[in-house]
């Protein structure tokens, strides 16, 4: 392809790509074009690095909270106040282990800041009432089901 494109700028004329270059460099073309566009890959690339840290930031403080709701901090904010970022992150970033141990020992150091109990476990609100785990679809149920079932959730 490169040799195409010469061959339509030079015409028959024998060139090769370093030659093309030479040309180019001596009217000045080549050398601004490659710097415009080194300086806008440097800066997407100096975006793109903040931006992933960004996101791996947002990610950590996302995982450090969930396991503080799930150990049932009565204040979030108050107990990630309180863990020490130097104790949970080693070389790789966030470990979990870290993590889970010094949740544990802030949770017997401060008992106050935690809901009596066992830590949760994942659970999953179905947000119906009575607890029901499974919901029929009304579009599959014939009349006499549908307004049974109306009936057992207005009581």
């Amino acid at each position: 392809m490169n040799r195409d494109i010469l061959t339509s700028i030079f015409g028959d004329e024998s060139l090769d790509f370093a030659t093309f270059e030479r040309r180019l460099s001596q009217k000045g073309a080549f050398r601004i074009v490659n710097e415009e566009e080194f300086r806008a890959i440097d800066e997407l690339t100096r975006k793109n690095g903040e931006l992933e840290e960004e996101i791996t930031s947002i990610k950590n403080e996302g995982r450090i909270e969930l396991l503080l709701s799930q150990s049932r901090a009565k204040n979030i904010k108050a107990a990630r106040a309180m863990i020490d970022d130097g104790s949970i992150y080693d070389e790789n970033g966030l470990n979990d282990e870290l993590l889970f141990e010094h949740t544990e020992k802030l949770r017997q150091e401060n008992p106050w800041l935690f809901e009596d109990g066992e830590p949760q476990t994942k659970t999953v609100s179905t947000f119906l009432p009575r607890g029901r785990a499974v919901a029929k679809d009304p579009s599959r149920m014939s009349d006499e089901e549908f307004y049974k079932n109306i009936m057992k959730t207005v009581d």
